[in-house]
């Protein structure tokens, strides 16, 4: 199903007409690329946008769209795995240490910084709500654990 859908939204057609629903994807993602282009602009007033990041951010919306195509077509949603000071968390599949990956697996870790939220999905696309499954791991700078005993 979702090739099929990205058949019908890719730019690829370039033989055929484009269809209504190609067309509302190509608009929607327009608007994301140019939300944030705005967004960097207001963030760094008087610099234009580079070419490198104006290519960066439509390689970023490509992606997004193809992600929400992908998790829309299936029984599934899509949540953010993050982790605030103090909190102690496993080194594993859902949090990295963002300078040594999963090299701990299995330390119980005290989070001192997110420095970026994991992506999971829940569900399996088969009528299974309860399976989760991390796409991207949340990477944390962690201290040791109080009275975990782990190494860190």
């Amino acid at each position: 199903m979702f090739m099929s859908l990205m058949t019908v939204v890719s730019d690829k057609r370039v033989h055929e007409a484009p269809s209504h629903l190609a067309t509302l994807y190509r608009n929607n993602r327009e608007d994301a690329e140019a939300g944030l282009g705005n967004i960097l602009m207001v963030l760094n007033p008087g610099t234009p946008l580079s070419d490198r990041i104006k290519e960066d951010l439509k390689k970023i919306t490509l992606q997004a769209g193809e992600l929400a195509l992908e998790i829309g077509v299936q029984r599934a949603t899509v949540g953010l795995a993050v982790a605030e000071y103090g909190e102690v968390v496993p080194i594993g599949a859902e949090f990295h240490d963002c300078l040594n990956a999963d090299v701990a697996k299995g330390n119980i870790v005290e989070v001192r910084l997110l420095v970026s939220p994991g992506l999971f999905k829940t569900g399996n696309g088969r009528g299974d709500m309860t399976a989760r499954r991390v796409l991207v791991p949340a990477e944390i700078f962690q201290g040791p654990a109080a009275g975990a005993g782990a190494r860190s």
